[in-house]
């Protein structure tokens, strides 16, 4: 597929990793078996392509901190988060993210293995853990609390394991051990 052929398509979403390779997730929305295209810069020459990641279309996706692995998360109606080692062209990971959009994916680059994903009504940190039965993704559903539970619009892990997050009315929470512990409101 040439530039030319993609831009006849829909860009969904791009992610630029650490060596400059830029991925794109096309195709329309209600379009079968979208893509994620794996470009080099500045040669734009295509390097990978990714298969069999969402059923329908991509919202979001991420590059792990050294490049070497890519999240991708689906639309409706699977809402699948995939892990790709997308040297291989392989899926390692494949999960449902949530049961709403997700709009918001990012790996900690202090954390190995964290990644965090976000969207409509909740947030989910999520790990990869190597076990006796071989590698795992576990999902772990964050807690509002006393806060008003919102749309989370952003995510930013930090170098002590908390996660900022913004939220739909415009302040940020401060995430811990999958509870918020903190929101900033505006100031105006």
């Amino acid at each position: 597929m040439t530039c030319q052929a993609l831009a006849e398509k829909s860009l969904e979403s791009y992610r630029v990793d650490p060596n400059y390779r830029i991925a794109i997730a096309e195709g329309r929305e209600g379009d079968r078996d979208p893509l994620i295209l794996l470009y080099t810069w500045p040669q734009m020459e295509i390097d990978a392509v990714l298969r069999d990641g969402t059923t329908n279309a991509y919202s979001i996706m991420d590059f792990s901190p050294d490049g070497e692995l890519l999240a991708s998360v689906g639309k409706e109606p699977d809402y699948n988060l995939t892990i790709w080692n997308w040297k291989k062209h392989k899926i390692l990971l494949r999960t449902s993210a949530f049961s709403f959009d997700v709009n918001a994916a990012m790996f900690s680059k202090y954390c190995p293995g964290q990644l965090t994903t976000a969207g409509a009504a909740h947030i989910k940190f999520w790990k990869m853990a190597e076990t006796f039965t071989g590698l795992k993704l576990k999902g772990d559903l964050g807690r509002f609390g006393k806060t008003e539970i919102c749309d989370v619009l952003g995510v930013h892990p930090m170098p002590d394991e908390k996660v900022l997050s913004g939220c739909e009315w415009g302040n940020i929470l401060v995430w811990e051990a999958g509870l918020v512990k903190l929101y900033q409101g505006q100031h105006i």
